[in-house]
């Protein structure tokens, strides 16, 4: 427990003291940073997922989402939830915002 309580001390002030934005930034540069909580995966409605890279989401009810509809699966893609064709793997919806605490 003293060793976690060490860990914790060292390492906690160093995550808190700068932003990953500011790390990644020069001052003077004009950096953009995303808005916060924002998740950019390279996937949007309508795209097609490769084969084999994503996994597919079971027991969708417990981190919040309705059933899926009948023709479609839910798929873990990055940090996001995403409804998709199971034939075709095109994607057919963003439902991330569905999700409750425990995804």
């Amino acid at each position: 427990m003293r060793k976690l309580a060490a860990v914790t001390a060292l390492f906690l002030p160093l995550f808190s003291m700068t932003s990953g934005a500011a790390l990644a930034c020069a001052s003077g540069a004009k950096c953009q940073t995303p808005p916060e909580g924002a998740v950019a995966t390279g996937y949007q409605v309508g795209d097609l997922l490769p084969r084999g890279q994503f996994q597919v989401l079971l027991n969708s009810e417990y981190y919040g989402l309705p059933p899926v509809p009948q023709g479609s699966w839910y798929f873990r893609v990055d940090r996001q939830v995403m409804r998709v064709r199971p034939d075709t793997l095109e994607i057919l919806e963003d439902v991330t915002h569905l999700t409750n605490r425990a995804f």
